[in-house]
């Protein structure tokens, strides 16, 4: 059986209080989500008075630690408090805070978190990782607008994060792999077709917007026609193309999806390896996990796992 421990650090009492009695618990991590989130429903005997970081362990696995963005306590009639927490993971601050725009020059993932004396707590990188010629931060450019930027360029990726706040920008060297069969409560599958889009068209130096354009295929061939047009992309003046390719990438997230949901948690992190065995026949196989749901309440606690079939994967190929 999976046990749920929820800690949270209130400024009133100067430490973490853990004796709450869960009554439901969502957990959300994305690969395309820059911090993962959870909404607590807690009984308790005190008002949580001023609470600002949550930690969230599943098996003494620590899956979220974070800000507590929003936090309300009720009184009942029976002198209990009924307390009601939203939380997102400490790489959140990564899409709120700018760093200087500037030309960063010979820089890997760590060099461009630090480059700018933005320290952010709890918040660690992928080691290890190369070193490109520069990475361009543009005005009004985030944190993680010039992790991103660093990523496709050194890797042709898009980052995510693993553990409870550490970035990475390639699959883990060796991620832990999973076969579900017997615990298996269902099979989903489906398309998101919401995020598509079908052209873009970037303007060049002399404003025009037909010289830099890319045709989505697969977004018109399922007859969605959803056109964009944008200004100059100065990150990537020397390959315009990839300004390009990287904004259609992005749009086809998610853009179909198998999944699975079970009963308790076994420590699956994102770009772990899962498979699924129905009735003798393997439904999924060996796929990377793309998102991770654990909700829990007084019937135990549960998993639904994802793998994306999309640009990223490799399993949606943009034709030129």
């Amino acid at each position: 059986m999976s046990e749920i421990s929820v800690k949270i650090y209130d400024a009133a009492s100067g430490s973490f209080v853990e004796s709450y009695d869960i009554i439901s618990l969502s957990f959300t991590k994305e690969r395309y989500t820059p911090f993962t989130s959870a909404r607590i429903n807690l009984v308790c005997d005190k008002a949580v008075d001023d609470a600002y970081e949550v930690v969230i362990t599943v098996n003494s696995k620590t899956i979220h630690r974070g800000i507590a963005d929003k936090t309300v306590s009720r009184k009942l009639s029976d002198g209990l408090y009924h307390t009601n927490i939203y939380s997102r993971g400490y790489t959140a601050a990564l899409g709120v805070n700018q760093p200087v725009p500037k030309i960063n020059s010979g820089v890997n993932l760590n060099g461009i978190l630090t480059a700018n004396e933005i320290t952010l707590p709890f918040v660690t990188c992928q080691d290890s990782t190369k070193t490109v010629n520069y990475v361009y931060v543009l005005d009004k450019d985030t944190l993680w607008d010039a992790v991103v930027a660093y990523s496709v360029k050194a890797y042709s990726s898009y980052p995510y994060i693993r553990g409870s706040n550490t970035i990475m920008v390639t699959p883990p060297d060796s991620p832990e792999s999973f076969e579900y069969s017997d615990n298996v409560l269902e099979l989903i599958s489906g398309v998101n077709l919401t995020n598509l889009v079908s052209k873009i068209s970037m303007k060049d130096y002399d404003g025009n917007y037909n010289s830099y354009e890319l045709v989505n295929s697969y977004a018109v061939s399922r007859r969605v026609i959803r056109q964009t047009k944008i200004n100059l992309d100065e990150q990537w003046l020397s390959e315009p193309d990839t300004a390009l390719k990287k904004r259609i990438y992005y749009s086809n997230r998610s853009a179909k999806f198998k999944g699975v949901k079970l009963y308790g948690y076994n420590g699956e992190d994102l770009f772990d390896k899962f498979t699924v065995i129905d009735q003798n026949v393997k439904q999924i196989e060996n796929r990377d996990i793309h998102k991770i749901e654990i909700t829990a309440d007084k019937r135990g606690v549960f998993t639904t796992l994802y793998s994306y079939y999309d640009s990223y994967s490799g399993d949606i190929v943009q034709e030129a």
